[in-house]
């Protein structure tokens, strides 16, 4: 009997699969009982597990693009009605990994940030926009090769055509940004809080709020711009100034309200 090829991809471990993966796709309903969806060989950027070296699954719903660095990576292309981590609502699919943010801008676009390699069928790293009005993904950054951050996003405030991103990253769009940077939508250009080598804080950002023409940034960093500041620091729009002596642990969480800025996190 012979079977048609569509709908599955194999690989064997004497293959390298970053250079020479082999697509076969096969419809026989015997075959597809037997074998597993590519789903379950993936990391959450849609790459392959390095512990996998050999077998046979079916790519049915997934589509292969190829990564950054020409490995091969599979995004699904429709929505799958089984995830619950997905509103069925969005009609399409969500993003391929993990979501941790969202930020709205006051109008139909919707940032999303998380530790993922693409949203619905588009390739795009750790932030994308998704247009409440069309149902639609795009990548936040259009223009340069890297289509986001090199980490994770963890937190998202924008303040009119500005998009803050504070996360876990050393770069974005290209431009070295220590774990928070700057996206401005009318001029699609990233920049830096800071200048040089110590722009930005030196370790994970977890929240922001912005307050009174400033950035507040808390998170596990103990500098911002390359001065002392214990876990949460002020970017005016051209310098870093500290609150004070700061906390001694963590800040995880940033808030407004009647004036004041409150911060929780893991300090006494």
């Amino acid at each position: 009997m012979r079977h048609s090829t569509k709908g599955w991809f194999i690989f064997s471990n004497q293959i390298k699969m970053a250079a020479m993966l082999t697509l076969l796709f096969m419809v026989s309903a015997a075959f597809a009982q037997t074998s597993n969806s590519i789903k379950s060989i993936l990391n959450p950027d849609g790459s392959i597990k390095a512990s996998v070296t050999k077998g046979s699954f079916d790519t049915r719903g997934y589509r292969m693009v190829t990564g950054k660095n020409g490995s091969p990576r599979f995004v699904r292309t429709t929505s799958d009605p089984n995830d619950k981590n997905w509103d069925a609502s969005f009609t399409v699919a969500g993003v391929g990994g993990e979501g941790y943010v969202t930020a709205n801008s006051g109008d139909s676009l919707l940032y999303v940030g998380g530790s993922f390699g693409s949203a619905g069928t588009i390739v795009t790293n750790s932030i994308a926009v998704y247009n409440l009005t069309t149902n639609t993904w795009s990548s936040l950054d259009t223009i340069s090769a890297d289509k986001g951050v090199s980490g994770s996003v963890y937190s998202i405030v924008v303040n009119g055509s500005d998009v803050y991103i504070g996360g876990s990253f050393s770069s974005a769009g290209g431009v070295s940004a220590n774990n928070v940077v700057d996206y401005n939508t009318s001029t699609n250009t990233w920049a830096t809080l800071g200048s040089g080598t110590s722009n930005g804080v030196n370790d994970n950002v977890e929240t922001m709020a912005y307050f009174g023409g400033s950035l507040y940034v808390g998170g596990d960093f103990g500098s911002a711009g390359g001065s002392a500041a214990n876990y949460i620091a002020r970017w005016d729009g051209s310098s870093w100034h500290t609150l004070g002596s700061g906390v001694d642990n963590s800040v995880y969480a940033l808030a407004v309200n009647n004036g004041y800025l409150y911060a929780g996190g893991d300090f006494t």
